[in-house]
């Protein structure tokens, strides 16, 4: 094909597209609507458009206090489900009063339980941080002995190797230093935990 033949072609072709934009906009003037979105049509199409998911909201700890088996269970897998540990699920103390009614049976081991909890400020261990919420039960006799028993879920917590936490002896060390004011005749304090042969004793001076 000659040159000049091309040129024609293509200024032919430019013509014909010149012509059409014209006319679009035109059209457009002449009817404004011409280039609008039909509503009925976009809101069709919009029907099975996926809706983008809002920011998460935290699930809701239990607050309302236990006093059968069926609802601590009930609580304790909602607590769960929330996001909380198992072995610290009861944060708001929900179960803690119906949980100690046989676990305390001494006057001395309920005396230091509760100068333990108030050095801490809280209600029950589940409320204070770790590794404090492996708590589960003072006992104590007239002898100035306190044991302390933690939840079997401190023996896989490694608390006898931790870098950040030194162990059972540490911990008990702690729990004497706490009450030794208010008990005074308090002489030893062994760390038990549950089903583990794990134990420790401090005495104090």
């Amino acid at each position: 094909m000659k040159r000049g033949t091309k040129r024609v072609i293509g200024n032919v072709l430019v013509g014909a597209v010149l012509i059409g934009i014209f006319g679009l906009l035109t059209v457009s003037h002449l009817d404004p609507g011409f280039l609008k979105n039909n509503q009925e049509l976009t809101s069709q199409a919009n029907a099975g458009t996926p809706i983008v998911q809002g920011p998460v909201v935290p699930k809701a700890l239990p607050t309302q206090e236990v006093t059968t088996a069926a609802e601590l269970r009930s609580s304790q897998i909602m607590a769960v489900e929330a996001g909380r540990p198992e072995a610290a699920w009861d944060k708001h103390c929900v179960a803690w009063d119906f949980a100690q009614t046989e676990k305390n049976p001494s006057p001395e081991s309920k005396q230091a339980m509760k100068i333990w909890l108030g050095s801490h400020e809280a209600s029950c261990p589940d409320a204070i941080a770790w590794p404090d919420y492996f708590v589960q039960v003072f006992s104590a006799s007239g002898a100035g002995e306190l044991t302390v028993l933690l939840e079997p879920e401190a023996a896989t917590e490694k608390l006898l190797g931790n870098p950040v936490y030194s162990g059972l002896e540490k911990h008990a060390q702690d729990i004497a230093e706490r009450l030794a004011a208010e008990l005074p005749e308090l002489r030893e304090v062994t760390m038990k935990i549950e089903s583990s042969p794990q134990e420790l004793s401090v005495a104090i001076n």
